[in-house]
């Protein structure tokens, strides 16, 4: 038998935990060639941002960004959304249910960010039938 005391590290997460979390959008912008739109969650008693990234921000239909713009505008984008003057800060203040998970980065530190934007009629909790 192998007696070995295995030790475990809890790295200090930042931000809220992963699960299904109702989140609002604070801001949308551009970081490092990347567009990134910010969510407002509660967490602990106070709010914590967490982001989704569009590495390949390209609005076409199909695309993870066209996708997740409906399901927070509630609607289709129309062929004049689609055009050169689509403006992305309509979707701040927008709510939906958002997917947050834990992704440890480069530098070893675990850090929130949402991986999934859900329709809004998501049930979260899931609710017993």
């Amino acid at each position: 038998m192998n007696d070995k005391k295995i030790t475990v590290s809890l790295a200090k997460i930042t931000g809220p935990n992963q699960g299904v979390h109702l989140g609002k959008v604070s801001d949308v912008r551009t970081d490092n060639g990347a567009l990134q739109i910010d969510f407002v969650v509660p967490f602990q008693g106070h709010d914590q941002v967490v982001a989704k990234r569009y590495d390949n921000f390209v609005l076409k239909p199909g695309s993870n960004l066209h996708g997740d713009l409906e399901l927070l505008l509630d609607r289709s984008l129309s062929i004049r959304d689609l055009g050169a003057e689509f403006d992305l800060a309509q979707v701040i203040g927008a709510t939906a249910p958002i997917v947050v998970s834990h992704r440890r980065g480069s530098g070893g530190k675990t850090h929130a960010e949402v991986t999934l934007i859900l329709p809004r009629n998501f049930q979260y909790p899931p609710q017993k039938a």
